[in-house]
């Protein structure tokens, strides 16, 4: 088709203020076919969508002869038909912006200080904006928006469509020329040569403060000809690919909207006012559309089009996986041509990671597990850094980390299918043995001094270079592990399972995972029974007990422990029926049972000591020093935390010398001599502080702020017991956050009535979480 008819389509589009899609809505004629028009691609347009186009344009007499008489004559329109329209410059081009324009105030600010602040700086090139992110996301509203802010009345406008999402991207030769038809250079005046056209182009812009909106580009390469170099122009660039290549000024990578903004938009669209009973779906609805603006544009519309529909109907419908993502799209505009169309760009290796990218079963992942979804081929960082790039993959909020939102996930897990059975459970099997194998590898860098043989760490522990490094892993991939853990069974991978579930028991003793370690024994004991493995029954028995009690289920947890110390004396193991033991010491402390508890403790220390296991004995004999504190005998627990000082100090047990350095300090507290436990708690959070021990810190924290307000007052003791809250409530424990907001409220009453009352609402809250049941360790 020649170009006359083409450019003459453009330009009254653009006057119109429409976009290639509003232009297919308003006329009936698709929008690829509009497309294809504009670029002249099409021979010679079909009558019926001339008269479509000419009746949405609304076009002056003189322009609409003018169509008519280009699309007629296959080229041969003479130049006094055109020569007005053709002459004056297009300078107000940017599409009108939606009226239901959402949220973005926040990036609508850093941009327009950036575009403030040319004025103040020596500049030697243009202002470049690049706004990106995942297809649907709303870049080219935004871009139009920030365009009609910027440009207001005075400022020329100047506005490409480059087509990257689409199957035609537009060729930069061909930008240009529009480019140049917009200022005023007649076809038979724009350069033949490429590169006369782009000095051409600068030239023409060159001292003109002129907006220039590049709208949907593919790549750097498209992008970079039409760059001008007068340092007055403002570029603004919208892309799904990040254009790292390209030297900008201010880049912002764009998410989905706010839980309000979604939802305001969403009742907008949807022409609804939302009451109570509609909440809970709208609610769901903007969940399951990811906040992302063309989805809840589409669900919107699909409401708005069936005003007897509740939304729970549509909620429902969205709820399948297996057909949201045809639910969110209309023919060739939705979520997944969207999604279609950057796949078909990524090389082969990108692809296959994003389709197994789901199979991890967690909301995000490092890249170190990268080669094991390309099974060791192909480059998997140069793989990983496409889907980057194209917006695919984003980090997340933790440093290090990477997730796929919902949507992408769902267009990933379906495009999995297209590899054979085998190969996914390959790769399924190949992922869980790696997070499994580095588990035990971790948990046994936790490893502390006197641990009993079988807990000592063999050839994986070099897997970590040391233990800071191992406990970033698991509290990054413990998620990732539990759900290996869970697949052991079909994939055969048991004992790998079990292996883990033993290993981490360290970990989670530091960080207090009790949750955690509750779902990943409760997934492996069926694993020992259905082996007839009695032995790691009574262990996985202990570590559930020890879980439960830590969220005061206290009944629960002895009946566990019991379980444990009869399994332990049919294995003939006597190191785990002696931490049942001891366990049963513990539950029996958390229930106010002291008595019994100093009994079960001081038969655990002479079961250790027996099989010489120092550790054991240290740490039994630590439990019995906290009881008979708890009975008021602070001689006694004294001499017993000693004792077990003496036993942690003879293996160099960090964790355990900062535990007896806590419990001495504790028996001096209560026996009144808060001058030396000071002292001796400061060591003891030191050491915790050194070895990362979550619960232990918070404790030290507690006991060092009351021992302080004893010897010094309220006021340098209230920064301790606020540090102490915190703490605690970090790890989850009702109880002991209620205790120490208690001490603090105290310690403020003479300071601040109003935050001491806040103080003592929040210990009323938690003490009623409590009472239900809801202790979540």
């Amino acid at each position: 088709m020649q170009r006359r008819f083409a450019d003459l389509l453009r330009a009254a589009r653009l006057r119109a203020g429409l976009t290639q899609e509003q232009l297919a809505d308003k006329s009936g004629v698709s929008m690829r076919t509009i497309s294809d028009l504009e670029r002249g691609r099409v021979a010679r347009p079909r009558r019926g969508s001339v008269d479509l186009l000419l009746g949405a344009l609304d076009l002056d007499p003189t322009t609409r002869t003018a169509l008519l008489a280009a699309a007629r004559s296959g080229g041969a329109e003479p130049t006094t038909a055109i020569a007005g329209p053709i002459a004056a410059p297009i300078a107000r081009e940017l599409p009108g912006a939606p009226n239901d324009f959402t949220g973005r105030a926040r990036e609508l600010e850093v941009l327009r200080h950036a575009v403030r602040g040319m004025g103040s700086s020596e500049r030697e090139g243009p202002l470049v904006i690049v706004l990106t992110g995942r297809p649907g996301v709303g870049k080219t509203t935004l871009g139009v928006r920030l365009g009609q802010l910027i440009a207001k009345d005075t400022m020329p406008q100047l506005f490409v469509e480059l087509g990257g999402g689409t199957q035609r991207p537009l060729p930069v030769e061909d930008a240009l020329r529009q480019l140049l038809m917009s200022l005023g250079v007649g076809e038979d005046r724009c350069p033949g040569d490429p590169q006369q056209r782009v000095r051409r182009y600068r030239s023409l812009l060159f001292g003109k403060r002129v907006l220039i909106v590049l709208d949907d580009a593919i790549d750097e390469s498209q992008v970079l000809p039409l760059l001008p170099s007068a340092p007055e122009c403002v570029v603004v660039i919208t892309s799904r690919d990040q254009l790292a290549g390209l030297a900008v000024d201010q880049r912002i990578a764009l998410d989905g909207w706010s839980r309000e903004d979604a939802h305001a938009f969403l009742a907008h669209v949807a022409r609804r006012k939302i009451g109570i009973a509609d909440q809970r779906a709208f609610d769901e609805i903007v969940e399951l559309c990811d906040r992302l603006p063309l989805a809840l544009r589409i669900a919107g519309n699909w409401l708005a089009a069936r005003p007897g529909w509740a939304p729970n109907q549509l909620a429902e419908r969205l709820r399948d996986d297996g057909t949201r993502l045809d639910a969110l799209s209309v023919g060739s505009v939705g979520v997944l041509p969207a999604f279609e169309f950057t796949y078909r760009r990524l090389c082969d290796d990108a692809q296959t990671v994003l389709r197994r990218l789901p199979l991890l079963k967690v909301a995000t992942f490092g890249i170190a597990i990268l080669p094991v979804l390309l099974s060791d081929r192909g480059d998997p960082t140069a793989a990983f850094e496409e889907l980057v790039t194209a917006n695919l993959v984003q980090p997340a909020p933790a440093d290090g980390r990477y997730r796929l939102h919902d949507l992408v996930a769902l267009y990933a897990q379906r495009r999995l299918g297209d590899e054979p059975a085998t190969a996914i459970r390959t790769v399924r099997r190949d992922i869980c043995r790696w997070l499994l194998e580095r588990a035990v590898a971790a948990g046994h860098r936790l490893v502390p001094n006197g641990a009993p043989p079988g807990a000592t760490h063999g050839e994986s522990v070099e897997m970590f270079g040391d233990r800071e490094e191992a406990i970033a892993w698991l509290d990054a991939e413990l998620p990732a592990v539990l759900v290996a853990a869970e697949q052991a069974v079909e994939l055969d991978l048991e004992e790998d399972a079990l292996a883990a579930a033993d290993a981490v028991s360290w970990y989670i003793d530091l960080r207090c995972r009790w949750r955690s370690w509750l779902r990943l024994c409760e997934t492996t004991l069926p694993i020992a029974r259905g082996r007839g493995d009695i032995g790691r029954q009574a262990a996985l028995s202990n570590y559930i007990g020890l879980s439960i009690c830590k969220q005061q289920r206290f009944s629960e947890a002895m009946l566990f422990h019991r379980q444990a110390a009869t399994l332990a004396e049919q294995a003939g193991d006597p190191l785990e029926r002696a931490l049942a033991i001891n366990h049963m010491g513990l539950v029996h402390s958390g229930m106010g049972a002291y008595s019994e508890a100093i009994v079960q403790h001081e038969e655990a220390a002479i079961l250790f000591r027996s099989i010489a296991y120092p550790r054991g004995e240290g740490m039994a004999t630590n439990h019995r020093g906290a009881a008979l504190r708890n009975i008021g005998d602070h001689r006694g627990a004294a001499r017993a935390y000693r004792r077990a000082l003496e036993l942690f100090e003879g293996l160099d047990d960090r964790i355990g010398i900062a535990m007896a350095e806590l419990g001495i300090g504790l028996a001096l507290v209560s026996a009144g001599d808060s001058r030396a436990a000071i002292a001796l708690l400061r060591e003891a959070l030191a050491g915790f502080e050194r070895l990362r021990d979550r619960w232990g810190r918070a404790e030290a924290l507690y006991s060092l702020g009351l021992a302080v307000r004893a010897e010094t007052g309220d006021a340098p003791a209230i920064a301790l017991l606020r540090d102490a809250a915190d703490a605690f409530s970090v790890i989850g424990s009702l109880t002991r956050e209620r205790d120490v907001q208690l001490a603090l409220a105290d310690s403020i009453e003479g300071y601040d009535r109003l935050a001491a009352a806040r103080c003592r609402a929040r210990a009323r809250g938690l003490a009623e979480l409590a009472a239900a049941g809801d202790q979540p360790v």
